[in-house]
C-alpha cells in the first residue's frame, strides 16, 4: 500500500499550483494513476478517480484523509454511457472539469503468431476505445465550457517492442490520438498532450528484461502536474519522454529525406533505390535500438 500523502505539509507555494482545478484521472487505483492522484491533490486540484477495481476508494479515501478532496467511481471505460456518467458525476460534486489524465492500460507478453485473440481485444479495448471513449466524453463537455487539458499516457514502446506488439501498436494509437486531438482542440482551448514515462508499476514488473530498475511512480507525476497547471499554457500536440531523470519530445512521424522522384517506378527501380539511395537511412525498429537482421551488418545491405 502506498504511504498516505501528507498534503497539508506541502509548501503554500506548491499547494497553490492547482488550487481551483478539478481533474479525473482514470487507472487511479494504482501505480503511475495513483500517484498523479497524489500529486495533484497535494497541488491543490479536486481529483475524480476512475478504475475497475474498489480499491480505487481507498486512493481516494486517504488523500481526503490527508487534507485534500478527491472523489472516485468504480466501472470500466470500455463502456461509453459509463464515461458519460464520470463526466456528469464529477461535474455534479466539483462544478466543473478542467482536465483529464488518461492513464488506464492493460499489457501482455506474446509473439504475434501465439498471440491469444481475446487478449488483444482486451487490450486494445482498454488501452485505445477506453482512452477515445474518455476523450470523446471529456471532449465534447470542454468544447462547450470553455476548454480544457487532456494529458494522455503513451509509450516510447509505441515505436515497437519484441514480444509486446499489441501493447506498443495501442500506444502508438495513443500518440496518434494526441497528434488528432490537438489539431481538433485548436482554437477551442483545448491542449492535449501525451506522456511516455518509465516508472515502477505493475505493468513493468510484467516486464522486466525491458524495464530494469524502473523509478518510483511519484517521481514521473510532476510532469502530470505541470501539463495540467496554467504553467504549460500553449503546449499541445506533443509527447514527453520521462524517465524522472531524463525529459525529453519523443520525434513526431514524417516522411524523412531523401525523397526519391520519379516519373514512374518499376520494382527494380525501387530495389535499387531503396539498396542504394535509402540504405543509409532506413530506421531502427524500435526505440530500443534493435534493427532487422539485414541491417545489422552494413556490409549486408543490398545483398542477395
Amino acid at each position: 500500500m502506498a504511504k498516505t500523502a501528507d498534503i497539508t505539509s506541502h509548501s503554500k507555494e506548491l499547494a497553490m499550483e492547482l488550487t481551483g482545478k478539478t481533474v479525473l484521472i482514470t487507472g487511479a487505483a494504482r501505480g503511475l494513476g495513483e500517484a498523479f492522484a497524489i500529486e495533484l491533490a497535494k497541488e491543490g486540484a479536486e481529483v475524480f478517480l476512475v478504475d475497475v477495481g474498489s480499491a480505487v476508494t481507498a486512493v481516494a479515501e486517504r488523500i481526503n484523509v490527508s487534507g485534500g478532496q478527491a472523489a472516485a467511481m468504480v466501472g470500466s471505460i470500455v463502456e461509453y454511457d459509463f464515461c458519460r456518467e464520470v463526466v456528469a458525476t464529477l461535474v455534479s460534486r466539483f462544478g466543473k472539469l478542467d482536465a483529464v489524465v488518461n492513464n488506464a492500460g492493460l499489457i501482455h507478453e506474446a509473439y504475434f503468431w501465439e498471440d491469444d485473440p481475446e487478449a488483444m481485444r482486451a487490450l486494445v479495448e482498454v488501452n485505445v476505445l477506453g482512452t477515445m471513449y474518455v476523450g470523446r466524453a471529456v471532449g465534447a463537455h470542454m468544447k462547450n465550457h470553455g476548454g480544457g487539458v487532456i494529458v494522455n499516457v503513451s509509450s516510447d514502446g509505441g515505436g515497437g517492442m519484441p514480444q509486446y506488439s499489441a501493447y506498443a501498436a495501442s500506444k502508438g494509437a495513443i500518440s496518434s490520438l494526441t497528434y488528432s486531438w490537438a489539431l481538433d482542440g485548436d482554437g477551442h482551448d483545448i491542449r492535449v498532450n501525451a506522456i511516455a514515462p518509465f516508472a515502477r508499476t505493475h505493468m513493468s514488473l510484467l516486464t522486466p528484461t525491458l524495464a530494469p530498475n524502473p523509478p518510483d511512480p511519484a517521481l514521473i507525476a510532476p510532469l502530470v502536474t505541470y501539463l495540467v497547471s496554467d504553467r504549460s499554457e500553449g503546449i499541445s500536440g506533443q509527447v514527453f519522454r520521462f524517465t524522472s531523470t531524463e525529459l525529453g519530445l519523443l520525434q513526431h512521424p514524417r516522411i524523412k529525406e531523401p525523397i526519391l522522384k520519379r516519373d514512374e517506378w518499376s520494382a527494380s527501380d525501387i530495389r535499387e533505390a531503396i539498396d542504394d539511395d535509402l540504405s543509409q537511412h532506413l530506421e531502427l525498429v524500435s526505440s530500443l535500438g534493435w534493427r532487422p537482421s539485414r541491417m545489422q551488418d552494413p556490409d549486408q545491405v543490398g545483398a542477395e
